[in-house]
């Protein structure tokens, strides 16, 4: 029976400034596991114009993409779940055992910070 297995990796600590960059707190799989969503949170909102694109986050496996298009939290918000928001789709969830799991910052927005990237994921058993 499969089972939750939560991935969380904070990028930069609560009163941290988020800023590009890639392999940021790269992380291993520790079981094979399925993921089933991702979601981004700040502890502080982007203060970028509405309108813009606000923070952009790839998470990459092993150096290659996972994600149809960037994870998006829009200026104001301090989530990537927000409705009206498109949520990427995850083009290959099927984890193994140590795999990478690397985020990386496309976009940081202004004035945002404490980046965190979480997976929910099912084990395989």
């Amino acid at each position: 029976m499969p089972s939750p297995y939560d991935i969380v990796i904070p990028l930069f600590a609560p009163n941290g400034g988020v800023r590009p960059g890639a392999r940021l707190n790269s992380v291993r799989a520790l079981r094979p596991c399925i993921i089933t969503d991702v979601v981004g949170w700040l502890y502080g909102a982007d203060e970028s114009p509405a309108g813009t694109d606000g923070v952009r986050v790839d998470v990459k496996v092993n150096s290659v993409s996972i994600l149809s298009a960037p994870l998006r939290i829009l200026p104001g918000v301090l989530h990537s779940k927000i409705a009206g928001t498109p949520q990427p789709v995850i083009a290959s969830p099927n984890l193994a055992l140590m795999d990478e799991i690397a985020p990386e910052v496309l976009a940081y927005g202004v004035g945002a910070h404490g980046l965190v990237v979480a997976l929910i994921t099912s084990t395989v058993d």
